[in-house]
């Protein structure tokens, strides 16, 4: 799972018109895998607190819309779709 959200990192970072979009990454990637706390990567990044809770929030929700974007451009296999219909008509009685 952190392989995906790795690459959709990636394509964030390379698809963000946002100038810290590098910086947030890096941010994201000790606080989300490296574990480190928001105080300890802001530090080490010589960013305040606050600034980092800002970068993370939107570099999560970016995130969240690169997904989504991907999910809704993913094509569905044909059988989850053929089944999705049989149990639909299952429901309604074969109606």
């Amino acid at each position: 799972m952190f392989s995906v959200v790795h690459r959709l990192s990636c394509a964030c970072v390379t698809h963000s018109r946002h100038v810290d979009a590098p910086i947030s990454r890096d941010l994201f990637c000790r606080v989300e895998g490296q574990g480190q706390s928001l105080a300890e990567a802001a530090k080490v990044l010589g960013l305040g607190p606050k600034d980092c809770a800002y970068l993370l929030a939107g570099f999560r929700r970016d995130i969240a819309a690169e997904l989504v974007a991907l999910l809704v451009a993913a094509e569905m296999p044909r059988a989850a779709i053929e089944d999705e219909n049989s149990d639909f008509s299952g429901q309604n009685g074969g109606q």
